[in-house]
């Protein structure tokens, strides 16, 4: 039952089955994501490159930092970070676009988190409150002027270069909400058909390009960022 199955024939109107619908959850994603790979491989390989050295840094992190439940937390979300970045690639290249870009956001909240831990005040927030700690605050957390004081200290951390990376994030918050802009994620502009399941549509391709460079600089910068707290996770405890 959980096998793969061919994509719905889409030459003719689909129309409402329960056939349909056990197809729609279980089918192969595979011919959509040949043609990412046929019209984005340079593009695609970069990505691969930047997320395996991302990985190795994670990977080493794990091994070396010391153990202990602050640092612990930091890796965890570092891994978030991670996990997201390759989910998001993932789902672009199956033809899910919004889902794509609610893994790219979840990508930005993860390393503000894993930054924030550093910081006393905040790793005490979240040590009491844990779940109810305002996680989806993070960004703006992140610059608050005492924070960020402490991240620049620790990390070099640039708050003009945070504010440029926050407008990128409030790209992909577009994508965690049902307005105006996801109608366009659901519709195939070339075909103008609504899409049902994953699709690949040729008029959205800079977008697609543009959002596989946003992830292989997101890679890039969560190797760096877990290279400038490895220098200082021996002081955490």
């Amino acid at each position: 039952m959980g096998e793969g199955r061919r994509k719905p024939d889409r030459s003719s109107r689909v129309r409402a089955s329960r056939a349909l619908s056990r197809d729609l959850v279980f089918y192969d994603d595979g011919p959509v994501q040949r043609k990412f790979q046929q019209r984005f491989s340079p593009e695609l390989d970069a990505f691969v490159a930047a997320s395996f050295a991302a990985h190795s840094e994670i990977e080493s992190a794990g091994k070396h930092w010391p153990r202990n439940e602050r640092v612990h937390y930091v890796l965890l979300f570092l891994h978030v970070g991670l996990n997201s970045l390759y989910t998001s690639a993932h789902f672009l290249v199956s033809g899910y676009q919004q889902a794509a870009g609610y893994q790219a956001r979840s990508y930005g909240e993860s390393c503000a988190m894993a930054m924030l831990l550093l910081a006393d005040a905040e790793w005490q927030a979240f040590s009491r409150q844990k779940t109810e700690y305002p996680a989806h605050k993070a960004m703006s957390r992140i610059t608050r002027k005492a924070t960020a004081q402490i991240l620049e200290k620790k990390l070099g951390f640039n708050l003009k270069g945070w504010d440029a990376y926050s407008s990128i994030h409030g790209l992909y918050d577009q994508f965690a909400h049902a307005g105006a802009f996801t109608l366009a994620l659901h519709l195939n502009l070339g075909t103008h058909a609504t899409i049902v399941g994953g699709d690949f549509d040729a008029i959205k391709q800079p977008e697609y390009r543009g959002h596989i460079e946003s992830l292989t600089r997101g890679a890039s910068s969560l190797a760096e960022l877990t290279r400038r707290i490895g220098m200082h996770t021996s002081g955490i405890s």
